[in-house]
């Protein structure tokens, strides 16, 4: 398991407030959104006297993001607790996740993820995880903002 850090800020949205998957017990490793691309639905047609096949409508679909979050407590339970609140908040339907890099935050629209949980021992005993989730969001995402005080590039 990776122990660097991204400096980067990332929150899940749950019912009453934020998970924040950069403080704490929580830390993303960089892993995360190391890699995103673009597929699309498309409407193809052919013709019997046309060689080929054409493209006549595509939309973008859903992208998936890779996130990678290392989790570290004190004790087995605590480990437990802290890997079921990234658990449950991914398993939403719907959900947004906020990220916050070099002073720019970026906003996704996400559904349930596939996720993936590794510990240096049986959980019962482990006090360390790392919860690997392929999250699929919307292909837009809202505008990017400058957070206040952040220099401009």
């Amino acid at each position: 398991m990776s122990s660097r850090q991204l400096d980067v800020v990332c929150r899940v949205t749950i019912p009453g407030g934020w998970l924040t998957l950069t403080s704490g017990v929580y830390s993303l490793t960089p892993e995360s959104f190391t890699s995103t691309g673009t597929t699309w639905r498309r409407k193809d047609v052919t013709n019997p006297f046309v060689e080929g096949t054409w493209t006549v409508d595509a939309l973008r679909d859903n992208q998936t993001e890779t996130l990678d979050v290392f989790v570290t407590a004190e004790t087995s339970t605590q480990l437990e607790d802290a890997v079921e609140a990234v658990i449950d908040a991914l398993s939403q339907l719907n959900y947004g996740i906020e990220i916050t890099f070099e002073g720019v935050k970026r906003t996704y629209t996400c559904w349930v993820a596939d996720v993936v949980v590794k510990t240096d021992q049986p959980l019962r005993f482990a006090t360390m995880a790392q919860i690997t989730a392929q999250v699929p969001r919307h292909p837009r995402r809202s505008h990017a903002r400058r957070c206040q005080g952040a220099p401009a590039r």
